[in-house]
């Protein structure tokens, strides 16, 4: 590797290949010297005096400034903390869903929208949730109808179970978001 040298300083580096234009190279471009470095990660923690490179005198300081300003900032952090809290939250409801059969999760919204319809008027029409609980029209009317409502009761309390779910995900996102510090944002669980 060739390092250009300013002031005393490794101000950039270039690999030269083949290595036997690496000589030209270095004839035409003085200000570069060959180095047995094989990364470039720390040049800047070398200097080059008298044909030598050292570490230069402070070098524990610019390592320490390297590494913190390597450091996610806090912004960034947050960022991480909320993709960690949808990804928890995308996990439970694929396992809630998992519970149910694809074709009655295919159904869900459906008949979401039917109980909602019904419970504004219970003469809207429901033929998926109908269909679901076997809904007989010439049966018994008090009959039927109970055993429609308590499947739209059903529904509506999974709904209302997936919106808590939901407004809980919203509160917690808005706590990460307001986060003043990093140790604040430490102290949030997901």
């Amino acid at each position: 590797m060739l390092v250009k040298i300013e002031n005393n300083k490794i101000v950039g580096n270039i690999n030269i290949s083949p290595a036997n234009r690496e000589q030209e190279f270095l004839e035409n471009n003085p200000s570069y010297v060959k180095t047995d470095f094989n990364f470039v990660e720390d040049l800047a923690l070398y200097e080059y005096k008298n044909n030598t490179f050292s570490l230069v005198e402070n070098w524990e300081e610019l390592k320490e400034a390297k590494r913190v300003a390597s450091l996610p900032s806090l912004e960034e952090l947050k960022l991480l903390k909320i993709k960690e809290l949808h990804e928890k939250d995308n996990e439970a409801y694929e396992a809630y869903l998992n519970f149910y059969p694809t074709k009655e999760v295919k159904s869900f919204e459906a008949r979401e929208k039917e109980a909602f319809a019904y419970k504004q008027d219970n003469n809207a029409p429901t033929p998926i949730i109908d269909a679901l609980v076997g809904y007989n029209p010439a049966g018994d009317l008090a009959t039927e109808r109970a055993k429609k409502e308590e499947h739209i009761d059903a529904v509506l309390a999974k709904v209302a179970f997936i919106a808590r779910s939901a407004g809980i995900l919203i509160e917690k996102r808005d706590v990460i978001k307001a986060c003043n510090s990093i140790q604040e944002l430490e102290q949030i669980e997901i």
